[in-house]
């Protein structure tokens, strides 16, 4: 019903701050985003509110982007569309930025944060989005984006609450070990293949003829290659 409303233009600049009010109730528990369930009318209904922007009040911008990437890039997060997914990470790693790094040195140049007292509802939106790529850390064509969204975090840890933190090392650690199994797998595979390699070397300048017997003819390719022509 609140999408219909939005939808048939009878939230107007007189009532929105008014409608507002049903935006914020349901998000009173972002985690329904995790309920698959919910992510087709969440869409359509903050989607809706966003690209209407301009009817809110003065006061609902600050939520309305908030919404924008709590609710619409988080269920982006929520595909096995790999570009989708990328370009809804490539949103979290910018939102990131307007949280300052723990350490001066970790940031990057030129960036901008936000006011402080606006961190904190930030960061529980970034936060969930973490938790929603996290979901994916289990593909391969996830992983990498995964690392790098969560590093970004682990550099910013101190705008998140204590339990965000103590996840966010979960998720930091979970990344770190599986890095490492697949630079072990990597170094494995190559080491294989120098192998192969070397075989394959030895095989191509072998002097395949040695077993001819003798003769004043040289071995090699071009020998062989002939006597397999006079038979």
């Amino acid at each position: 019903m609140a999408y219909a409303l939005l939808s048939s233009g009878r939230v107007t600049r007189a009532n929105a701050g008014a409608f507002m009010s049903v935006l914020e109730a349901a998000m009173t528990d972002p985690h329904r985003l995790r309920d698959s369930t919910y992510r087709v009318g969440y869409r359509k209904l903050y989607n809706a509110a966003i690209t209407r922007a301009a009817l809110f009040p003065e006061s609902a911008q600050p939520t309305l982007r908030i919404w924008q990437l709590q609710v619409l890039t988080q269920i982006e997060l929520y595909t096995d569309d790999t570009f989708q997914f990328n370009r809804a990470a490539k949103q979290v790693q910018e939102s990131l930025k307007g949280l300052p790094c723990i350490y001066p040195a970790l940031e990057p140049s030129g960036a901008v944060h936000l006011p402080e007292a606006e961190r904190a509802v930030w960061a529980t939106a970034l936060f969930d989005c973490l938790g929603a790529a996290m979901a994916h850390h289990k593909y391969p064509w996830a992983k990498t984006t995964c690392d790098m969204l969560v590093k970004a975090a682990v550099d910013r840890r101190q705008n998140f609450d204590d339990e965000q933190q103590s996840e966010l090392q979960v998720w930091n650690a979970k990344c770190k070990g599986q890095k490492i199994v697949r630079q072990q797998e990597y170094a494995s595979m190559r080491k294989d293949q120098t192998s192969f390699e070397r075989n394959e070397d030895h095989w191509r300048t072998a002097d395949i003829s040695k077993g001819d017997g003798g003769g004043s003819q040289a071995g090699g390719l071009d020998n062989w290659c002939a006597k397999q022509s006079n038979n």
